[in-house]
């Protein structure tokens, strides 16, 4: 990062917004901090109605992201694909881009897959 062009960041008044959460159960030790600010951050928010809901891994993520946008006022989705020897690391993330763009274009959701190598890096991020 060049250390400057920083964004303000402000808190957006989402106050009678309703939201939905999905998350990914694979990676647990991360995506539980994912949804844990997540849901801080509704509630920074002022969102008051937040429903959570947890598949097994990326893959699904689209498929109950689709769902609970069609229910609520925005859908946020929260997964974790570790990079390994395996071609599943490069898979797995194609297959959650292809199904998010088989959702309509309105759809308000906020995807949050993140993609890391297997070295901690995905931990090292989620606690800056």
């Amino acid at each position: 990062m060049a250390g400057f062009g920083a964004p303000d960041l402000e808190v957006v008044d989402a106050a009678g917004l309703t939201l939905g959460v999905v998350a990914t159960r694979w990676h647990g030790e991360l995506t539980d901090q994912m949804l844990d600010r997540a849901l801080a951050a509704a509630k920074a928010c002022g969102v008051d109605h937040v429903t959570v809901a947890r598949v097994a891994g990326a893959v699904e993520l689209p498929v109950v992201a689709q769902a609970l946008a069609q229910r609520y006022d925005a859908a946020v989705a929260l997964g974790v694909v570790i990079r390994g020897d395996t071609a599943q690391g490069s898979r797995t993330p194609r297959r959650t881009r292809a199904g998010r763009r088989r959702s309509p274009r309105w759809t308000p959701l906020a995807p949050c897959a993140r993609s890391a190598a297997p070295d901690g890096q995905a931990a090292v991020g989620l606690t800056a």
